[in-house]
């Protein structure tokens, strides 16, 4: 990881805005969509149980991956970071898949400005709903 390299050279400083900008809103997006996807399934929606898990284990990968980014920030050595990263992609990965194969519902949601859901049928595929809860102002 590059940039783990360069913040060495900036600091802890610069490492907790590069966190907060980067590591830990993927981590929290990913923690709130898991919780979406639960309720959904809870309710009886579609069977959102695997992305959901996935989704969370993509949230707890990453703040492993955030802690020790930090520590190799501060104590300013080399840290092999890759396997938590693919372990991060894996995840996505997997959730997409099967948001992408699992359910007729999800073409039929959207989502607004907000992050509240409303029905849009057929204007939305899983993959954009899921790419427009990370990026709300993303047109569809």
């Amino acid at each position: 990881m590059d940039d783990i390299e360069a913040l060495k050279l900036t600091g802890i400083d610069a490492y907790h805005a590069y966190a907060f900008s980067h590591l830990r809103q993927l981590g929290s997006g990913a923690e709130l969509l898991a919780s979406q996807m639960a309720w959904l399934d809870a309710e009886g929606l579609g069977d959102f149980s695997v992305a959901a898990g996935d989704m969370l284990s993509l949230s707890n990968a990453t703040k492993t991956l955030l802690m020790k980014a930090a520590r190799a920030v501060v104590i300013k050595r080399p840290a092999d970071l890759g396997a938590m990263i693919d372990e991060i992609a894996e995840h996505w990965q997997s959730a997409m898949e099967n948001l992408e194969s699992g359910t007729e519902l999800m073409s039929h949601l959207a989502v607004d400005g907000r992050g509240s859901c409303f029905w849009l049928s057929g204007h939305l595929s899983p993959w954009r709903l899921v790419k427009r809860i990370h990026q709300p102002n993303w047109l569809v």
